[in-house]
């Protein structure tokens, strides 16, 4: 018997009804179990390094469906039939007969013959008679790009989980091919079954777009990133941790850029890894929901930890993924008083390195700080934790060519002193990274409403005067502990030079008009003479 729930006629309407759709199902992304299933029967890591990007992709805003168009803008070129590309596509060019007779025959697998023999008033007869009056190129190439938008996105999903669609890819030798089909005769049990090629007739060499187009997304990731020494040393880091698969720790001061830094490197590699960050409020059913989330596994509210806990181990232990976690301070409890051991920091020591998972921990100082308390407060032996973490790099300031690096990547337009202006601010309020992208922010703003699309030195110290050093200032008092508040408020108060005093005031009125001059946000004191 059927499960479906049905809603009787008149019912409210409920507004998760739709939640099941196939539109929504593309937003949630290609689901990572049945990625890792495939890619384990893949032997040439290009090939599994793809299916993943693949999946990643899915997993970012907008789904397959936004991948498909920016795939689609940037090869637009290779749309079209073979007899098209043989025939060349540009704009405007008109098919002999013969010629359209075979893109026919491409694009709808329908022999000429019969599409000819059609009765009156049916689609073939129809179509047939339209492509012969205007047999144009660019009328085909509209089929072709009507075709992929509609039909790519599930062939890329079929590409990453369907076992039995072949592709090849640069490194493959006939022993891989043939363990490749061994191993997924075996995953869907069906010996001698027929495998695919994972082509289609309305795009020439989808396999090596994909493969181009990951390498352009890593080389556009590469160009909008700065190289700074606080990044190079999280990219050697992370690197270590992919080659070796062994356990490394990055632990920093905020506001450094190691977040955007180990971010970066994620998106080099997302055939590779998968970035985790993790929020305040953390519990163990949080920090599974987040991971299972990244790698694109079930995570809606009515899973359980222990069903979610399951299904990340058998993907990270199948896919062999780098789980790069940031914000791994919140591993820990953030009670004051500890009673039991950190379960969260346990099941990474245990559930991921006893199986060969390996993994990044990103953090702030207070890393070390909360596993020292739990090892006085609990009795917790970390011993085992420290000893497994094979790399521990502590990051230190960014220096000054940081700074102007990062300031001239957002800035291109500004001129030197313009930059430095930015740097000694950031240098100054030691916000470093926080306090350019701010500037910069704010002066773009400022420019904007001038009427202006590059900024100059004027925007900028309007930005500083007016708004962030202000805010800043503001921060800086509402943050400070209330004796270090009270002292900096008396100091300011005492270097504050006082105003000139005023002629005494004769009477009541000259005092009330003269508050009255001077504004009603300034504090007048009362003249000499009315002081009694």
């Amino acid at each position: 018997m059927s499960s479906t729930r049905h809603s009787h006629a008149g019912a409210a309407l409920s507004q998760e009804r739709y939640m099941s759709s196939p539109e929504f199902a593309e937003l949630r992304g290609i689901n990572g179990g049945a990625v890792a299933a495939k890619a384990a029967t893949l032997l040439n890591p290009r090939k599994r390094s793809l299916l993943f990007f693949l999946q990643g992709m899915s997993l970012r805003p907008g789904g397959l469906n936004q991948f498909v168009k920016d795939f689609l803008a940037l090869f637009s070129d290779r749309l079209g039939s073979p007899a098209m590309h043989r025939s060349g596509i540009k704009p405007g060019k008109v098919y002999s007969q013969t010629v359209v007779d075979q893109v026919i025959n491409d694009l709808f697998l329908v022999d000429i013959d019969e599409l000819l023999d059609s009765p009156e008033g049916s689609w073939g007869e129809r179509n047939r008679n339209k492509w012969r009056r205007d047999p144009k190129a660019d009328r085909f190439l509209e089929i072709c790009r009507t075709r992929a938008l509609q039909d790519l996105p599930d062939f890329i999903t079929e590409i990453c989980i369907n076992p039995r669609l072949n592709f090849s890819a640069e490194g493959d030798e006939e022993w891989m091919q043939e363990r490749e089909r061994e191993s997924a005769e075996q995953l869907t049990n069906v010996a001698g079954g027929r495998f695919i090629s994972a082509a289609v007739p309305w795009f020439h060499d989808l396999i090596g777009a994909l493969f181009e187009f990951q390498k352009r997304f890593e080389d556009n990731t590469r160009e909008q990133f700065v190289m700074t020494t606080i990044a190079q040393e999280v990219f050697e880091t992370l690197d270590f941790c992919l080659e070796t698969g062994k356990p490394v720790a990055i632990v920093g001061n905020e506001r450094i850029g190691k977040t955007t830094a180990i971010e970066a490197w994620c998106n080099l590699h997302l055939g590779e890894a998968r970035f985790v960050s993790l929020s305040g409020l953390t519990n163990r059913t949080a920090v599974l929901r987040s991971i299972a989330k990244a790698v694109g596994l079930a995570s809606s509210y009515t899973r359980k930890a222990m069903e979610m806990q399951a299904r990340v181990e058998d993907f990270l232990q199948r896919s062999r993924l780098v789980l790069v976690i940031d914000e791994a301070h919140f591993l820990f409890s953030q009670s004051v008083r500890l009673y039991t051991r950190p379960e969260l920091v346990d099941w990474v020591d245990t559930a991921l390195y006893n199986h060969g998972v390996p993994f990044a921990l990103c953090a702030t100082p207070q890393f070390s700080q909360r596993l020292n308390e739990f090892e006085k407060q609990t009795g917790w032996n970390a011993g085992q934790f420290k000893g497994r973490v094979k790399r521990w790099r502590a990051l230190q300031a960014p220096t000054t060519n940081d700074l102007m690096a990062v300031a001239r990547k957002l800035l291109p337009e500004a001129d030197t002193p313009t930059i430095k202006l930015i740097v000694g601010y950031a240098l100054t309020s030691k916000r470093h990274m926080p306090a350019i992208v701010d500037t910069v922010d704010e002066a773009r703003l400022i420019a904007r409403k001038a009427g202006r699309e590059k900024v100059i030195f004027t925007d900028v110290k309007s930005a500083l005067d007016e708004y962030v050093t202000p805010s800043d200032l503001a921060k800086e008092r509402a943050f400070s502990p209330p004796a270090k508040r009270r002292a900096r408020d008396l100091k300011d108060r005492c270097n504050t030079p006082e105003p000139p005093l005023q002629a005494p005031f004769k009477d009541t009125q000259d005092f009330a008009t003269g508050c009255s001059d001077a504004g009603r946000n300034t504090t007048l004191r009362p003249a000499p003479a009315l002081a009694g």
